[in-house]
């Protein structure tokens, strides 16, 4: 289940398809390591002068010693027989935040969920 939140009050200037890829991308990574008994939450609002697009789940949490490998292309988080995809997901939605001039970060909330966090500035890089 996918429990969501938007809230885009403001014109945001952007490459549609490219936030569509990176939600896409974030949502599938989320589902893939997130747990079947709870939710995943997805979270799309503007504040002040950014867009914040953030998806926690509540799978295994990445370790503290792995987060700074997360958008790397070719890492993968997934230690099991059941390794899927190339490990470029990450480093893809990192690149598409980078073009728009924003930061991409991850985190392990206190009660273990992974959340990525991607911030844009409203008005398109470079503005």
């Amino acid at each position: 289940m996918i429990e969501d939140r938007i809230d885009i009050a403001a014109p945001v200037r952007c490459d549609a398809g490219r936030l569509q890829q990176l939600a896409s991308n974030l949502l599938a990574n989320a589902l893939v390591h997130g747990t079947q008994d709870r939710p995943i939450e997805f979270v799309a609002e503007t504040c002040s002068a950014s867009l914040t697009i953030a998806v926690a789940n509540s799978g295994t949490p990445i370790a503290t010693s792995d987060i700074a490998k997360v958008f790397k292309p070719f890492w993968r988080h997934s230690t099991t027989a059941r390794r899927e995809g190339l490990g470029l997901g990450q480093h893809i939605c990192d690149q598409i935040v980078r073009a728009h001039g924003g930061a991409l970060e991850v985190a392990v909330d206190p009660d273990g969920r992974t959340r990525f966090i991607a911030t844009l500035p409203l008005a398109g890089p470079g503005s």
